[in-house]
């Protein structure tokens, strides 16, 4: 795929690439540093392009995106979920190719914006903000959606109460690798670190059909050792850890009272309804119909 430069001096093309819908946009306000805007965007190819800002993509709706990587070609398609984020870092931007209508906010945040912000911290990131197609960080989405709000009541709590969310998102952005250090890589990996994260936005995708052969090839390892190097990162098989993420995505879906227990057995990657409430009622100790009436 050839790297196809936008210089239109919109914040978004780069992560557009292509014609979209607009809305609550804070262009309009007297924002220095940063921009957001809701986007309701079309199926379609995507190229690859470079990026001048820092951008983070709030998904809005579970979407599959097929996602281009390396010279060759190749594809593989990556399960956006509801309230998860894709986050963009200053420099290339993979081609895509979404399945489906898209819904999102943008939030772009200039270098020199987040350049200042790290200055003035007292401890300094560990890395610098890196590419993630699958991001769930409660607080990063909630930091967006509160930004998005703001632009669309027109910047009516003021330019301070922006720079607040903008400079907490920003801090989020850099210390994007200690929190996930934190949350799931706390313990000495066996695997590298950028290998197991691999392998964990690939069981995101909670795809029913997910083998051992596929997740030792992400991890670049046979499937003996993949197995052996795995349980001693996360202290469990990769079927635990997959049914644990399942679980998780399943009890979020609950809260949604209109979509069936099909259904959320699907989406969760589960062969039945049946399985999902007998792996449920195991693990939670109760059924889901009954685990949804006590929401």
């Amino acid at each position: 795929m050839n790297t196809v430069p936008l210089n239109t001096g919109t914040e978004f093309d780069a992560v557009l690439r292509g014609p979209s819908t607009s809305s609550l946009s804070s262009r309009r306000l007297n924002w220095r540093g940063y921009l957001t805007e809701r986007h309701l965007a079309g199926p379609g190819e995507r190229p690859e392009t470079i990026s001048d800002h820092h951008v983070v993509c709030l998904w809005l709706e579970d979407v599959p995106i097929c996602e281009y990587s390396g010279g060759d070609g190749e594809s593989v398609t990556y399960f956006r979920q509801r309230n998860s984020m894709t986050i963009v870092p200053q420099g290339i931007v993979p081609a895509v190719h979404p399945q489906g209508q898209v819904d999102f906010i943008l939030c772009a945040l200039e270098p020199d914006f987040v350049k200042n912000v790290e200055m003035e911290l007292d401890q300094k990131p560990i890395v610098a903000p890196f590419y993630r197609r699958v991001h769930l960080d409660p607080a990063m989405s909630g930091l967006t959606k509160l930004l998005s709000h703001e632009a669309a009541k027109g910047g009516l709590s003021g330019r301070l109460y922006a720079d607040q969310l903008a400079t907490a998102l920003a801090i989020r952005l850099l210390f994007l690798e200690r929190q996930e250090g934190r949350r799931e890589f706390c313990k000495a990996s066996a695997l590298p670190r950028h290998r197991l994260r691999r392998v964990i936005e690939r069981m995101r995708e909670l795809q029913s059909d997910l083998d051992l052969k596929t997740l030792a090839t992400e991890s670049g390892y046979s499937r003996t050792h993949f197995l052996r190097m795995f349980r001693e990162s996360m202290g469990c098989t990769p079927h635990q850890y997959l049914l644990r993420l399942r679980l998780e995505r399943a009890r979020e879906l609950l809260r949604q009272k209109r979509m069936s227990l099909i259904d959320i057995a699907a989406l969760c990657g589960f062969s039945s309804h049946a399985h999902l409430s007998r792996m449920f009622r195991q693990v939670v100790g109760v059924p889901p119909s009954e685990y949804r009436r006590s929401l």
